[in-house]
């Protein structure tokens, strides 16, 4: 009943205009109703009245996404990561965003980042070396997949490692790495 439930908003911003809540509300209420310009109107409404809210500007930036608006949606993360840098899944929500732009080597800046706030993970490596890849240095990528392995040996990154060493015909070493990799976990497919 989002209709309903957008009049009566609409009635309590009547009353009381400057009420980041209903403004809020209302804007993921036009969302609902697939209304992405009043849902934007109101969220952006919501942030001027509280822009420490970090649902509010989250919440518009994904409207923005959904507008196709990437620029801005792009702009909105960035502010959030700024002022929220705890906030984990913001920057991998931004290594999406500069991919989707083609802007690959600011996603692997994006990624340092991720590394440097929460540490390497698998995920961070195998995103790291995708990048790589795309970007021409796939040599660049299998190093450091080698060095993040010395570290932290995961089994998907010695499953890659082992796939290139089978590719290049080096059986006993890619036999050596997948090995390895059961060692770590036996159930890897």
């Amino acid at each position: 009943k989002f209709s309903e439930a957008a009049d009566i908003l609409r009635g309590v911003l009547k009353e009381v205009p400057d009420n980041d809540a209903a403004h809020f509300y209302l804007g993921l209420t036009e969302f609902c109703m697939n209304d992405l310009e009043a849902s934007g109107s109101e969220l952006k409404k919501a942030v001027e009245l509280d822009s420490t809210n970090f649902w509010y500007r989250y919440r518009l930036a994904m409207v923005y996404s959904a507008a196709g608006k990437e620029e801005l949606t792009l702009a909105m993360f960035e502010n959030l990561v700024r002022d929220f840098p705890d906030k984990y899944d913001l920057y991998y929500s931004m290594v999406e965003l500069y991919q989707s732009q083609g802007q690959e080597e600011k996603a692997l800046e994006t990624l340092e980042q991720i590394e440097t706030v929460f540490g390497p993970n698998d995920m961070t490596a195998i995103a790291r070396f995708d990048l790589l890849r795309k970007l021409g240095r796939e040599d660049e990528g299998y190093r450091y997949l080698e060095d993040f392995n010395k570290e932290y040996s995961s089994v998907q990154v010695l499953s890659i490692l082992g796939d290139r060493q089978l590719s290049m015909y080096n059986d006993s070493l890619a036999l050596s790495l997948y090995n390895e990799a059961l060692d770590i976990d036996s159930s890897f497919a």
